[in-house]
Order: structure tokens, then C-alpha cells, then sequence
């Protein structure tokens, strides 16, 4: 027998009273620590309560986009020759608009759509630009949000915002286009999306086709192996992406600070599809004849993945 474990055999009384101490304070310093998370927990969103109820949580975010609005306001000229905006097609009432591609971030679509430094078509109203849920579940993540022109991407609030005579904003290629995000490349996922149909078909409003040329440019994804297999297992066993740009990509985009980027993004309206009496597969397949058709004429290569 070992003797290790024969010595514990015999003094097993000082054993079992060793072994138990322990696990005793293994299992009370777990319970101190979870319990300190739980009352840090608590205690943070009693503050943040307190500040939502009492209207000074409104009041502080009105401060912080003021400071933001200033801080940026510098930057107007930079970012408004940096990210243009062309229509083609600009047909009144509400609408779902349909924005393409994803890009790492949706640099662009937060830009046009959240912020006034843009030139947004003045007698085009700005659609409210629909983002993951979970942002609105944070505290203090949830107000500043809501101050910035998003609401939650779900079926609900889309239609009742539709219902208020408001367009919407999808970022329709998702998650899924994000990892097809190539410099030089638009690449599009849409055969496999359908809420989008099924909310403009639910709500009887037209879809309005966005493109944004040179927003996968903006930031491509690192090289580095180790990161790739992270996000690789992120995306295949929680379905989140915390995608993670080239230190150069980043360097480019702080120097629009100084002066505007040196290849601009363009964001464009398509022809508008329809869909009053019309079958999911051929609003997607208008949808899809819009994009095809401005490859044609511009000569920018669009693919469809999947």
C-alpha cells in the first residue's frame, strides 16, 4: 500500500476532520464571494433604480451625449466626406430598410442612423435602427441606446414602431455575415434570412434595399491563429461574435481624427421591393434582382453566401 494513503487510512479521524475543514472553507469562501457579487449586484442596480425613477438617469445621459455630440462635432466634416450617402430611390412612408453588408462593427450603419453627422437625405425620415436585445437588459446600456435612435430587434417592437408610421433598420445578414466580412469584398447572406420578409409582409410596408460600399473594408480581421479558434468556438457553441480587428485597420480609422479616410464609404438607396400580394420568395428574389442589379451598373462584385 502507499504509504500516503495508508497513513490516512489509519489516522482517518484526523483525516476526515481535515478533509471536512477544507471543504468547509472552500464552500464559505465560495458563498462570500458569490454572496459579495450578489450584493455588489443588488446595490448597483438599487443606484441605477433610484437614477431611473427619479429622472436624473435621463438627465446624466442628456449630459454624456452632449459631451459625445461636442467631442464628435470636430470630427463632422471628417466623417460626412468619409461616409457619404446617395439615393436612387427614395419613395415616402414607412418602410423596412434593409442594410447590407454587416461589416466587424456596422461602422457605417451606426454613423448614418445615430448620429446627425451625416448627409442624410433631409426629407428622408431616419429609421430606427434595430439592435440585439440584450443591449436593452444592461443597465445604463439600456438609456443610452434608446437616446441614440436604437430599439431592441425584436418582432414587437419593430411593428409597433412600424405602426407608428416609423421605418425600421435591419442589419439583415446578421452574425453569420459579420465572418464574411473580406476586404475588397461584399459578400451577403440573404437566401437564409426571413424576418425580415415576414415583418414587411406582417406590417404591408415596402423594403428598402441599403448598400454601403467599403464597410467590410473598414476593419478586417486579425491573423493572429490563437484569437481565430476563440472566436471560431464562440460563434459554434454560444452563436456571439467578439470579432477582433488588425492593429493597422484600427491605426486607419483614429486618423480620421485628422483628415477623412482615405476610401470613403458610400452608402446607397436600391430600388425598393414591394411585397402588398407578393410570396416571400419573390420579395426575396426582388430584393435580391435590386442588388444584382446595382453590380451590373456600378461594378462592384456582389456574392450571395448560402
Amino acid at each position: 500500500m502507499i504509504p500516503w494513503l495508508a497513513a490516512a487510512f489509519l489516522f482517518w479521524p484526523a483525516t476526515a476532520i481535515l478533509s471536512g475543514s477544507i471543504f468547509l472553507i472552500i464552500l464559505v469562501g465560495f458563498f462570500l464571494v458569490a454572496g459579495g457579487i450578489v450584493l455588489f449586484a443588488l446595490l448597483l442596480y438599487g443606484i441605477y433604480a433610484a437614477l431611473r425613477d427619479s429622472g436624473l438617469l435621463d438627465f446624466i445621459i442628456r449630459i454624456v451625449n452632449d459631451i459625445t455630440d461636442k467631442v464628435i462635432e470636430s470630427l463632422r466634416v471628417n466623417i460626412r466626406q468619409s461616409f457619404k450617402v446617395q439615393v436612387e430611390d427614395k419613395s415616402g412612408g414607412p418602410r423596412i430598410y434593409a442594410c447590407s453588408p454587416h461589416g466587424m462593427y456596422g461602422i457605417s450603419w451606426a454613423i448614418h442612423l445615430s448620429t446627425g453627422l451625416t448627409d442624410w437625405p433631409k426629407d428622408v425620415p431616419k429609421p430606427k435602427l434595430a439592435v440585439h436585445s440584450v443591449f436593452f437588459k444592461i443597465p445604463f446600456v439600456r438609456e443610452f441606446m434608446l437616446s441614440r435612435n436604437c430599439i431592441p430587434a425584436t418582432e414587437a417592437t419593430i411593428v409597433s414602431e412600424i405602426e407608428k408610421g416609423n421605418s425600421v433598420a435591419l442589419i439583415i445578414g446578421g452574425i453569420e455575415e459579420l465572418y464574411q466580412t473580406k476586404t475588397g469584398k461584399i459578400n451577403l447572406v440573404i437566401d437564409k434570412r426571413k424576418g425580415y420578409i415576414r415583418l414587411a409582409k406582417k406590417t404591408n410596408v415596402p423594403i428598402q434595399p441599403l448598400l454601403t460600399v467599403g464597410e467590410n473594408d473598414l476593419f478586417p480581421f486579425t491573423d493572429n491563429a490563437l484569437w481565430k479558434n476563440f472566436e471560431t468556438f464562440l460563434y459554434d457553441w454560444f452563436h456571439i461574435a467578439l470579432p477582433l480587428p488588425t492593429l493597422s485597420s484600427l491605426k486607419r480609422w483614429m486618423s480620421i481624427v485628422y483628415s477623412p479616410l482615405e476610401k470613403p464609404c458610400t452608402t446607397y438607396f436600391l430600388k425598393s421591393v414591394q411585397t402588398e400580394n407578393k410570396s416571400e420568395e419573390d420579395i426575396r428574389k426582388s430584393h435580391k434582382d435590386s442588388l444584382k442589379e446595382f453590380s451590373k451598373r456600378t461594378g462592384h462584385t456582389i456574392m450571395f453566401i448560402g
